[in-house]
């Protein structure tokens, strides 16, 4: 997970992240992550605002505790850290 490449970083990655949802019915492409919270902001503000202040709740130590449950067998140490690492990526763009 560390590399000199700008472009190989887990803020890279997470910044390609796309939903499963469209900006309208003619967008050939899904909408990035944040573009479909602002989409979704607009249209529910207080509920956004509602997700934001659950959002803010979760920390580091107890999304470390729900990774450390799963079997080895089915996620490796990388695989925990790198999902750990991205989960907080994600919460840190998400609130900004």
């Amino acid at each position: 997970m560390a590399t000199r490449d700008r472009y190989r970083t887990i803020a890279a990655f997470a910044a390609k992240g796309r939903s499963a949802f469209y900006g309208s019915p003619a967008s050939d492409k899904p909408l990035e992550l944040r573009e479909a919270f602002r989409a979704f902001s607009a249209h529910a503000p207080n509920s956004a605002l509602a997700w934001q202040d659950r959002l803010r709740c979760v920390n580091r130590d107890g999304l470390l505790g729900i990774l450390e449950r799963v079997p080895p067998a089915r996620m490796s140490e990388t695989c925990k850290r790198f999902t750990l690492e991205l989960l907080l990526t994600n919460q840190n763009r998400s609130l900004e």
